[in-house]
């Protein structure tokens, strides 16, 4: 059986092994010297070194042990038992082929499933899929402004809705107040002289986050986030596909870029307020490599995602931001994650979705009952 590809080392050996010396050195019958020639042979050839294993884990030489002990019981001519013995080594090669080119075939199989975005089977929990790729954003088609959404005035997400929020919040606020004095009144009327005297009420979860308009999109201001506005270091990759202009990437191909957070988001939803939800999008993918869990960057990514048409990836986003324990998206991602289960053809769950929405009388608590009632 001859090497898989001839070799040029001087001190590599040389000349072809046969099968019975394979054989051979897989049973343990060789002298020492055939032997360090063999291993030589292997340590040179992975082939040669699986069929030995072949060998040894097919027991092929048990095999022919057997028909020679079985010979002389079957009055088989010689030239019979030739044909058998050759069939027999003819599937054992056929049995490593196959062994050692397999998994390279397995391995390819799992490449291709790994880049198939599978829907989730449950879009409320199963958010894990193929992470989004730059070659989906260049290759998705944007929809007709008419069915975009995050753009309207009357958005949750829009700067002009921000004094209704600040109205729910005070009304949040006077509610919690007054669960608060109804639970101090029956504390101090169960009281007895074993309370201690320093019992403080429990802290009410809070109610408001700090906010920050750009382009009279709501975000929730970086501070609250991480307790500053962070810097964010581009790559000359990066940075240099942020221009359109073939000499202006040149000569950023060699800075070194920090970008504060603010200003970034701020081209990035610049981007977004003029229709570009493809480079939007591909800022905000570069974000969330640096700060997976920002939930502005997750909220606007699901948008964008809507807005090309890519509904699985934008069921992700917004279901992570509608999640987030910063509460800030919630209503409206529960919104625009029901609209994407639509979309996708999950009439149940959009349907229960929808239900859910309509029962916590919210800001999309109309819109839902009439798409829970179509």
């Amino acid at each position: 059986m001859p090497t898989r590809t001839p070799s040029t080392g001087p001190f590599d050996p040389r000349g072809p092994l046969s099968r019975e010396q394979l054989v051979a050195y897989a049973e343990g019958r060789l002298a020492p010297a055939e032997q360090r020639k063999v291993e030589a042979h292997l340590e040179n050839d992975p082939l040669l070194r699986d069929a030995v294993e072949g060998f040894q884990q097919t027991s092929a030489t048990a095999a022919l042990k057997d028909l020679e002990r079985l010979r002389p019981r079957v009055p088989t001519p010689r030239v019979g038992f030739t044909r058998i013995l050759a069939s027999m080594l003819a599937g054992v090669f056929v049995a490593v082929t196959v062994w050692y080119f397999l998994p390279e075939k397995n391995n390819d199989t799992t490449r291709d499933t790994l880049e198939v975005n599978t829907p989730p089977t449950s879009p409320s929990t199963a958010t894990v899929e193929a992470p989004l790729a730059a070659a989906e954003i260049a290759a998705a088609h944007e929809l007709p402004e008419s069915l975009h959404i995050g753009h309207a005035s009357d958005d949750r997400n829009a700067k002009a809705m921000a004094t209704e929020q600040a109205v729910d919040r005070e009304q949040g606020v006077a509610r919690m107040k007054s669960r608060m004095d109804g639970a101090k009144n029956l504390l101090d009327s169960s009281a007895t002289l074993s309370t201690p005297t320093n019992v403080r009420a429990n802290h009410a979860p809070r109610t408001s986050r700090q906010l920050l308009f750009l382009h009279d999109l709501k975000l929730v201001d970086p501070r609250e986030l991480y307790g500053n506005d962070p810097r964010m270091r581009l790559t000359e990759q990066s940075t240099a596909a942020r221009y359109a202009d073939r000499s202006a990437q040149d000569s950023a191909r060699g800075e070194v870029i920090n970008v504060p957070y603010t200003a970034f988001m701020d081209e990035a939803l610049d981007r977004f307020a003029h229709n570009d939800h493809k480079a939007c999008l591909d800022d905000l993918r570069f974000l969330l490599v640096q700060y997976p869990d920002d939930v502005n960057a997750l909220f606007y990514a699901g948008l964008c995602c809507y807005n090309l048409g890519l509904y699985t990836h934008a069921r992700t986003f917004l279901h992570r931001a509608a999640t987030h324990p910063v509460d800030v998206f919630d209503e409206e991602a529960q919104w625009y994650h029901a609209l994407a289960l639509e979309q996708l053809g999950e009439k149940q769950a959009a349907a229960e979705a929808f239900t859910r929405i309509a029962a916590n009388g919210g800001f999309y608590a109309g819109k839902a009952r009439g798409q829970a009632s179509r």
